[in-house]
């Protein structure tokens, strides 16, 4: 027994038995005996956790033929089995094992029948004369530790995409700063009514699509602020089921079940009514013929050590949220890259395949997980869990709304502005100059600085961009208000994340002016903010 097949044991003849089959049965890991003949000889609790059986439903009164079930679901591993049966040592590629419920012979189980991934290893178990009489197979289920490599992959890729998103979004609203800029100061030029004034409001209107798809790719990279607020989806649901009713057409019908005692999640309202929207909708899509779109809503509960549906779900108490659909079902390469942006497997139209990237930058930044199970012809089922409220001191201050604003005269205004992009500081210049205001114009910080402290008093405003090559523009204000220079400043940014709208919030007489604006927003910030830093 000393040197039996790498096993060192110093113990007397008649215990290793006994110790081997206490190990046997104490092991973590799932172990099953095979005897030269196929048959299962014998299994320890770890694999009965694994697979989710009784010792009675997985013997079913009668010997289980291992060559045959293998045989049977896993083809290919019929010759791994029988080179370890020969005295071969066999590491088992991964695989897959899913049994359907009422699979042969009544051996299955929920566990089984949702299947799970398997790594394992195969060894021969040879008496006191060489002869294979048994073969020890070692099996780990790997499905979480691959589920997190996935989602650690997915992580990285989504994280790309969404720095890719925002830097794009940021370039699209600079370009579209110089387009909305020049048509209204075009349609302010021109008689309401003629052709002229009408191509004007037509490339405003185009302006306005691109800025929306802008902001969408902003949602997706996650950078637009939330107003986080206690949401009763008790009230939401019925409310976004009955304007979908209307939009889906008469080939669809919409059904909503609701539990009574959802819990509140804190959620931005629109966005949340987005993703319900753009589900609904990509469920619709899926059943071009008609059909059923199944919404459902109910409290889930996840214990610190139950399974949950993504493996970095934190345990704690959610709302998950169903829509399912009975169309067209997805494959599993698809179903990978459905969050991805400008992925869609539908025919080149209207659809931008932003619907379901943007559905997943709203759930994540409302700390949720949306997960999709899909199968080809069958239909898919999109899950949202959304956490309950934090506790009142961890929620977001909400903003409060802001009443529709008239802009009052202020005269004409001595107006810096920097920006890094050409065209934004000429577009600027001329509406400024539109407004009767004189603008000087500069593309960063150091010749910034270098007006403003040669003459503190000069200017009347600042209106500076947040990205700047050198600095930031909040950098600046923080730099002039530290100087005690109390210049009131408009803030420019494509998107409004939380960290600049706090960082804005903490400035006296600065505000945010979203980009692309137009004559009339620019008049009317000119005037809030002036506004707010007279006496």
């Amino acid at each position: 027994m000393a040197n039996d097949a790498g096993l060192h044991l110093r113990l007397r003849c008649e215990e290793p038995e006994v110790v081997l089959r206490s190990l046997f049965h104490a092991s973590p890991v799932a172990l099953v005996l095979v005897d030269s003949d196929g048959f299962l000889a014998g299994f320890n609790d770890a694999f009965l956790a694994m697979v989710g059986l009784t010792p009675a439903a997985l013997l079913d009164g009668q010997a289980v033929n291992v060559r045959q079930f293998i045989r049977a679901f896993q083809p290919h591993l019929v010759s791994d089995l029988e080179r370890a049966l020969r005295g071969e040592m066999v590491d088992i590629p991964e695989f897959f094992l899913r049994l359907p419920e009422g699979g042969r012979g009544g051996q299955s189980s929920e566990r089984l029948a949702r299947g799970f991934r398997i790594w394992a290893r195969a060894w021969p178990v040879r008496d006191s004369t060489g002869v294979v009489k048994h073969v020890a197979v070692l099996l780990d289920d790997v499905s979480d530790r691959r589920e997190l490599e996935a989602l650690v992959v997915q992580g990285q890729k989504m994280e790309a995409i969404s720095t890719m998103a925002g830097g794009l979004a940021h370039d699209v609203n600079n370009i579209l700063s110089g387009v909305v800029g020049y048509a209204s100061l075009l349609a302010s030029r021109l008689p309401r009514g003629s052709t002229d004034y009408d191509a004007a409001m037509t490339i405003l209107d185009s302006a306005d699509q691109a800025a929306n798809l802008a902001s969408q790719l902003m949602i997706i990279a996650r950078r637009s602020a939330l107003q986080l607020q206690p949401v009763d989806l008790g009230d939401l649901l019925p409310r976004v089921a009955a304007l979908l009713a209307r939009t889906l057409g008469s080939a669809h019908t919409l059904t909503l079940d609701l539990a009574s005692d959802i819990g509140p999640v804190d959620g931005d309202r629109p966005l949340l009514e987005q993703v319900l929207t753009n589900l609904c909708l990509n469920a619709r899509d899926a059943m071009p013929e008609g059909g059923t779109v199944s919404l459902r809503a109910h409290d889930r509960k996840f214990g610190e050590w139950e399974r949950r549906p993504l493996a970095s779900m934190p345990a704690g108490d959610y709302v998950q949220i169903d829509v399912e659909d009975l169309g067209v079902g997805m494959t599993p390469e698809v179903s990978g890259r459905i969050f991805e942006p400008f992925f869609t497997t539908k025919p080149m139209g209207p659809a931008t395949g932003l619907g379901l990237a943007v559905v997943h930058g709203i759930v994540k930044a409302h700390r949720g997980f949306v997960v999709a199970e899909s199968h080809p012809g069958r239909g898919s089922v999109f899950s949202v869990f959304l956490p309950h409220c934090r506790p009142i001191r961890e929620q977001f201050v909400v903003a409060p709304v802001v009443p529709e604003y008239r802009p009052e005269p202020i005269g004409s205004l001595s107006v810096l502005v920097i920006d890094d992009e050409p065209i934004v500081r000429r577009v600027m210049t001329e509406m400024l100059a539109r407004l009767g205001h004189l603008a000087v114009a500069v593309d960063g910080m150091e010749p910034a600085m270098d007006l403003l402290m040669r003459d503190r008093s000069r200017f009347d405003v600042l209106i500076v961009d947040v990205f700047l090559p050198e600095k930031s523009g909040l950098e600046l204000v923080e730099t002039l208000r530290r100087a005690e220079l109390n210049l009131p400043a408009l803030v420019c940014t494509g998107y409004t994340s939380p960290e600049v709208q706090a960082r804005v919030q903490a400035l006296s007489g600065t505000m945010i002016l979203p980009k692309p604006f137009n004559v009339d927003t620019l008049k009317i910030a000119l005037s809030r903010i002036i506004g707010s830093v007279s006496p």
